[in-house]
């Protein structure tokens, strides 16, 4: 990749991309906290934005107010060649707004045949005494409503046996069919399980507050702002040294099971974002 920007001070730092607002790495003393992706692939590392979804749209298809819309089957990279994945906005050009040596605001505008609407995409990442944060903004500057779920995906490098605290209570999403959720909810706790790194996660959660993720590594504190839900990952591309945990205001799919879906009307906004505290 190319095109980027470094925001931060020399022991402190993050490298963003123009391209899909993507963030490559954050650095402390040092120390990388992200798993860099190895193929050039943005959602194999680093942290992807996604909007106007996140996960997948199963079939790259879905109905919105009476229309049938098709998405790009772009989930190729990930050998999944039916639906599309993680939003529009990646593989788009964003446009600095306006920087300083500490932040750095992006715009990039969603207008694609498979979306109902046009959405304005303001995202400002801000790095400063210990935390980098991330401040989204959506507008729906188009004439129809526009469904929307906001996601970031950032892999968390870890070493050896991993711990992941919640301050509030979760409930895991049921998939009944290993991959697309039906609403309903299971009770669950990561502080009740010592060993997570020796279960399987490719799994969605709503509440939690905030979320630590402790290992040998470094400690992460993940604060989320209207992003209710979480997903949490340590499969094939995290591989054996990093975790994903994800912030989204919504679930897998919910273009077409509606979980956590906002819909904004013409010229309505929808502010979000997420906080990484670096122990």
């Amino acid at each position: 990749m190319s095109d980027f920007e470094i925001v931060g001070s020399e022991d402190f730092f993050a490298t963003i991309y123009r391209r899909g607002a993507y963030v490559g790495q954050i650095v402390k003393n040092g120390k990388k906290i992200l798993k860099e992706t190895e193929d050039g692939i943005d959602i194999k590392g680093g942290i992807p934005i996604l909007v106007p979804y996140g996960d997948l749209v199963r079939d790259a298809k879905y109905t919105f107010h009476g229309t049938e819309y098709h998405l790009p089957k772009n989930a190729h990279v990930v050998g999944n060649y039916s639906d599309s994945i993680h939003g529009l906005a990646r593989t788009q050009k964003w446009n600095v707004k306006k920087r300083n040596d500490n932040s750095i605001s992006l715009f990039t505008e969603i207008n694609d045949p498979g979306y109902p609407s046009i959405l304005g995409v303001e995202i400002t990442y801000t790095i400063i005494e210990g935390f980098f944060a991330a401040s989204i903004s959506v507008v729906n500057t188009g004439e129809m409503p526009a469904p929307l779920v906001i996601g970031a995906h950032p892999y968390f490098n870890i070493s050896g046996p991993w711990k992941l605290h919640h301050q509030e209570r979760i409930q895991m999403l049921n998939y009944p069919d290993g991959v697309f959720p039906d609403g309903k909810l299971i009770e669950y706790s990561f502080n009740d399980i010592n060993n997570p790194e020796k279960l399987n996660f490719d799994s969605s959660f709503i509440g939690g507050g905030a979320l630590k993720l402790e290992s040998k590594y470094s400690t992460i504190t993940l604060e989320r702002i209207n992003m209710a839900y979480f997903e949490v990952y340590n499969g094939t591309f995290a591989g054996k040294n990093s975790v994903a945990l994800e912030p989204l205001t919504g679930a897998i799919d919910a273009f077409n099971n509606g979980i956590g879906l906002k819909e904004l009307a013409s010229g309505e906004k929808f502010e979000c974002g997420f906080r990484i505290t670096v122990y």
